[in-house]
């Protein structure tokens, strides 16, 4: 059978676009790769205007294929190809997107002179917009991700969060696993083909994002992130000694590495 006029009219476009794109030169090839909610969209933003950039592109495939490879549904030479031959489809100079962290060991490999951004964010603050986020948005095309990484993986809250529950929400301990999960798997990247970044100095690090690629400065624009005002707190109904315990138990390597002046406010608890 033949596709509809609308739908062979798009597939053709589609067709012309990716043969465009092939023609023009890659300049550099970066991963941004931290964990979401860490500033993902806005590095994609910042590097979009002169740059071929995309914030979580082919959504449903990436985080299909991710699961595939957690689930060993797929072996290392088959994930090697669905790469490549994504990259090529694709041909990005830049990509952010955090399911990209799971196999970002295996994108090192396949692409040897690509670089890795990695954004990172205080536990305590980053929990508060994934706990957000989770409770307002529900993207049909992120579904099976959330399940696969959260609600898959919760088994029950502790008497203190209570709370969560009535907000549809997982455990502290099922958050601040997949955290510091992908954490362990970036922050092994090779470092002399890695960027770590602090989701709170983004801004102020255009230069040495600049630096990083080998890129003029200009052509990295500052990112304007939109506030959410209409905000949920459960972190604030839950006792902090119990929020900073479940944090510093997942999270203390990184905090001590990354964030040593919060110490004091976790070891407190102990």
């Amino acid at each position: 059978h033949n596709p509809p006029p609308q739908k062979k009219s798009t597939m053709l476009s589609l067709q012309l676009k990716e043969k465009i794109s092939r023609l023009r030169p890659r300049r550099f090839n970066v991963y941004c790769v931290g964990a979401a909610k860490t500033g993902s969209t806005s590095l994609a933003k910042m590097l979009q205007t002169s740059y071929r950039s995309a914030h979580e592109p082919e959504t449903e495939a990436t985080n299909q294929m991710v699961i595939d490879w957690l689930n060993h549904s797929i072996d290392q030479t088959e994930l090697q190809q669905r790469l490549i031959e994504r990259d090529r489809r694709l041909n990005l100079e830049v990509e952010s997107a955090h399911p990209l962290g799971y196999i970002s060991d295996t994108l090192a490999d396949c692409f040897p002179t690509s670089k890795f951004i990695i954004t990172i964010r205080e536990p305590y603050s980053w929990l508060e917009s994934r706990l957000n986020f989770h409770n307002k948005f529900h993207p049909p095309a992120w579904e099976q991700y959330r399940d696969f990484f959260w609600t898959s993986r919760h088994t029950g809250y502790a008497p203190e969060e209570s709370c969560l529950e009535t907000y549809g929400l997982c455990s502290l301990d099922t958050y601040l696993h997949q955290y510091a999960d992908h954490y362990s798997r970036v922050l092994s990247l090779p470092k002399y083909r890695s960027l770590l970044i602090r989701t709170s100095e983004i801004n102020t690090s255009i230069a040495v994002i600049a630096g990083f690629l080998g890129v003029d400065r200009k052509t990295i624009e500052p990112s304007h992130s939109n506030q959410n005002s209409d905000k949920i707190e459960p972190l604030k109904e839950i006792e902090p000694s119990f929020v900073n315990a479940k944090i510093w138990q997942h999270c203390h390597k990184i905090i001590t590495q990354y964030f040593p002046e919060q110490i004091h406010r976790y070891k407190q608890q102990h």
